[in-house]
């Protein structure tokens, strides 16, 4: 059994993906009761603090959103009892590349 298949409950998720296996933090997270939009939340973020050249991932985990946003504006319904999750990851600016993280997360979904 896997290190994350072990754990449970988004807390645990998120104290394993905060560090790698040397210990360093490999993520860096915010945790928010209520939000409007954890998308909303991250993009306020990505403004007030860019990625640097090797930044880390990051991720807001909100218990609740008020008013959820998806991809270009969609709504998003967020029924109490989930956790919601919008995440960041920095990536290399070469347009060849854009669709790779996306056949990555669909390989790893996969496997």
């Amino acid at each position: 059994m896997s290190r994350l298949e072990s754990l449970t409950g988004a807390a645990s998720v998120g104290r394993c993906l905060r560090q790698n296996s040397t210990g360093e933090e490999a993520w860096q997270l915010r945790w928010l009761t209520v939000c409007s939009s954890t998308e909303l939340c991250l993009s306020e973020w990505l403004r007030e603090k860019p990625f640097s050249l090797h930044g880390k991932p990051r991720a807001i985990f909100a218990t609740r959103q008020n008013h959820g946003r998806g991809q270009r504006g969609h709504s998003w319904q967020s029924p109490i009892g989930g956790v919601w999750i919008s995440a960041a990851i920095p990536w290399p600016a070469f347009p060849q590349s854009n669709c790779l993280l996306g056949l990555a997360a669909a390989v790893a979904l996969a496997e």
